[in-house]
């Protein structure tokens, strides 16, 4: 398993340049300031658009002792979670002239209601044959104040795009972790003697449930997602049906694409099965009706504002996120 860095790269913007060509302060170039924007907006999409999502699962695993957890990462962007990429369907419309997006045949799942300002996000349900998911918009802002200009602290204004890099990747994490732990309790399966066994159990609920829907295989390909305490306990189970497969009464039947886990607290490290909480899994069909929508990346504006002493600059973006048929999410206890 990879050891993450938990910093993000440098921005690689040269702020004293900036500040020498008129694009910060009260009394600014219009032109300098629109390249200073356009270059923020710029570094904070190469953080956000990871530019592998999910590697290539390894085909020939035989004979290893260790199955190889999935690598999920943005390059060097290491301290951004985004495990859930490799489960959500991408719809890319930023050059669409709608911001809604039509899921035909959605039963029994979950999407992102609109909230007022200042509200939290809220989850609805999803019960009709076909469904619009409206993509979003969400945004946050960050002030840069004269006084960091004056005194030449222009490593604050380095920290303060960071920081909202890492905020909006956060926010986005929690949207979708937040609809795979809200998956009801009808696709809760009972432990069956061993991890492997239930992962096994999962998978096949979710072929013989989705086979026809979908066109499946025999044994489609599924992933399973964790919490990272419970990463190890998972990996040695997966890792059983490459030890001794011959003999290896225990090997996984199913064919898992790779182990995904996340520290993100909108996915718990435990649930509560009936006779208190526990620690689980969720074997996942990645893609098909699991949809991310893409409408507008993440990027920054300004506002100046004179009380203060300080330049607003405010980054938003638009997106939403929808499981159109929780049945391709099982949930399964680890004991």
């Amino acid at each position: 398993m990879k050891i993450h860095n938990a910093q993000l790269p440098a921005t690689g913007i040269d702020w004293a340049k900036a500040k020498a060509a008129g694009a910060l302060g009260a009394t600014h170039s219009p032109a300098a300031r629109a390249v200073l924007l356009r270059d923020i907006s710029a570094y904070m999409l190469e953080q956000i658009r990871p530019k592998n999502v999910a590697a290539a699962p390894d085909t020939n695993l035989a004979g290893q002792n260790q199955r190889e957890l999935i690598s999920v990462s943005g390059g060097d962007t290491t301290a951004l979670d985004f495990s859930y990429r490799a489960l959500f369907r991408e719809i890319d419309m930023r050059n669409a002239s709608t911001g809604t997006y039509e899921m035909i045949d959605a039963t029994v799942g979950i999407t992102f209601r609109e909230i007022l300002p200042g509200e939290r996000m809220k989850t609805g349900n999803i019960s009709s044959t076909n469904q619009f998911i409206k993509a979003l918009e969400y945004g946050a802002g960050l002030g840069i104040l004269d006084i960091w200009l004056e005194d030449n602290e222009l490593f604050r204004i380095e920290d303060a795009v960071q920081v909202a890099v890492k905020k909006w990747a956060r926010f986005v994490a929690d949207a979708h972790y937040t609809l795979l732990a809200a998956v009801g309790t009808g696709q809760n399966i009972a432990f069956d003697t061993t991890i492997e066994q239930t992962i096994d159990n999962a998978a096949n609920q979710i072929g013989n449930q989705l086979g026809d829907k979908f066109g499946l295989s025999d044994r489609p390909a599924v992933y399973v997602l964790t919490a990272a305490p419970h990463a190890q306990k998972v990996s040695k189970a997966l890792a059983a049906r490459f030890d001794n497969p011959n003999n290896n009464n225990g090997q996984i039947q199913a064919n898992v694409q790779g182990l995904l886990t996340t520290n993100n607290s909108k996915f718990p490290s435990t649930y509560n099965f009936g006779a208190g909480a526990i620690p689980y899994a969720e074997v996942i069909l990645a893609g098909e009706q699991m949809v991310t929508l893409r409408k507008r990346d993440l990027g920054v504006e300004e506002a100046r504002e004179a009380a203060i002493r300080g330049t607003d600059m405010y980054w938003s973006g638009r997106f939403n996120a929808a499981i159109g048929e929780a049945r391709q999410v099982v949930r399964i206890p680890l004991q």
